[in-house]
């Protein structure tokens, strides 16, 4: 797992953990398209990449462990794995601070 990390104005970044391989791929290629807007917009992002069964799950833990009132916002691109291992990991879910926007490769 690695990072790729694009700072703005000093706003506090929004977090991606992107699985490359979902949908044959086409993970990739959306966050592809998602990047091209944020860099468009000047949208500050962190973006992690997840390179193996488990990565998610602890980016998650990782990047969720945050002080009380402190706000993190993590999107997370891939299939249902994926999304699965970020529920296992993500420390706000169990406080209900968590939102869950489904959508599906067309």
């Amino acid at each position: 797992m690695y990072c790729e990390c694009e700072y703005g104005d000093g706003r506090l970044p929004l977090l991606f953990i992107v699985n490359p391989a979902a949908h044959s791929g086409e993970g990739y290629a959306l966050w592809k398209q998602a990047e091209a807007v944020l860099q468009e917009r000047s949208i500050p992002y962190e973006v992690y990449f997840s390179e193996k069964r488990g990565d998610v799950r602890q980016l998650a833990k990782r990047l969720t462990n945050v002080s009380e009132g402190a706000e993190r916002f993590l999107i997370v691109l891939g299939g249902d794995g994926t999304l699965n291992e970020a529920i296992q990991g993500d420390a706000a879910f169990r406080t209900g601070s968590t939102r869950l926007y489904p959508n599906r490769f067309e």
